[in-house]
């Protein structure tokens, strides 16, 4: 990645991080960002709130939160993309 490339990257996780915490009031462990040509991916780590990490300490629940994120997920599946888009 270019030296410009990082300090978007750097100043994107900044701001993520910073509406993260003060509008929401969650703190992840980790962000991520990937620039491509037309497209930016932000990956948080460790940013679930209070409410499910109590209800990710039950199988059941877990497995209904894991599967509502997979969903999600899906909606924003990469294939449906146009070919050039991550070029």
């Amino acid at each position: 990645m270019t030296q410009r490339k990082d300090e978007i990257s750097n100043v994107i996780a900044e701001v993520v991080r910073s509406f993260l915490t003060e509008q929401l009031g969650m703190h992840p462990e980790k962000i991520s960002v990937d620039i491509h040509n037309q497209l930016v991916t932000v990956t948080l780590e460790g940013v679930s709130n209070p409410g499910e990490m109590d209800l990710a300490k039950e199988r059941p629940s877990r497995a209904m939160i894991e599967k509502v994120y997979m969903e999600l997920f899906s909606l924003g599946d990469l294939s449906a993309l146009p070919e050039n888009a991550l070029a």
